[in-house]
């Protein structure tokens, strides 16, 4: 069984306080689903918590997850486990729920976690403010927020608002023969979005700049 180094310290404290009695039948059990190697290191630093579960409980944070749609042979149930194993069964219930008053059917709410479980260790306000803005603002279809959750988890007042502001403006000067998906734009850095969205259009790239409310992008961001 190999542990990976990046141990913080109460990774640390569980390793030499009975190792025998929990934490390492936890990680035989998590190896025994798939989650080994840098996924295992990663979750052990990140929530260690998890290591000092009975391996009854941690059975069924897995086997909720299993429930929901996640599959062993995925990589993402580590995140998975990692999202419901810091965030309490309320907050998770209550942010199902507010997906759910926006129009989300159930299984479109599971999608949406299957997708993308670290939206919900997102605040239930920065969701809010997520969907109204996309759902109301954008009139955004609810299907392309199930397909892309994360782009709820995007800063709205660092990112989105301000390159659907430039979008809208080439748009309404119709300097693109197509309108660009808002996923594609969403997940550009800075440098790309500056170079096809404000500086190749040099006789509009002043309004453009202005566009984006001032923001200075980061040309140095990956």
């Amino acid at each position: 069984m190999v542990i990976g180094s990046g141990f913080c310290e109460g990774a640390i404290g569980l390793l030499h306080k009975s190792p025998h009695l929990r934490l390492i039948p936890n990680i035989s059990y998590l190896e025994s689903i798939g989650i080994v190697g840098s996924q295992l290191s990663s979750l052990l630093k990140r929530q260690p918590h998890l290591f000092a579960l009975p391996e009854s409980e941690l059975k069924k944070l897995v086997s909720k997850l299993i429930d929901i749609g996640f599959s062993t042979d995925s990589r993402m149930l580590v995140h998975g486990l990692h999202s419901l194993g810091c965030i309490s069964h309320e907050s998770f219930s209550r942010k199902l729920l507010l997906l759910q008053s926006s129009g989300f059917s159930i299984n479109e709410c599971m999608e949406v976690f299957r997708r993308a479980p670290s939206l919900f260790r997102s605040s239930e306000e920065k969701i809010r403010l997520g969907l109204e803005f996309f759902l109301e603002t954008m009139e955004l279809k609810k299907s392309t927020l199930v397909q892309h959750p994360t782009l709820l988890m995007f800063s709205m007042e660092d990112r989105v608002i301000p390159r659907y502001q430039v979008i809208q403006l080439i748009k309404s000067r119709k300097l693109v023969k197509k309108e660009p998906s808002f996923y594609y734009v969403m997940c550009l850095s800075g440098h790309v979005f500056f170079e096809k969205y404000i500086s190749r259009f040099t006789e509009n790239a002043e309004e453009l700049l202005m566009a984006y409310k001032g923001h200075l992008l980061d040309l140095g961001e990956d």
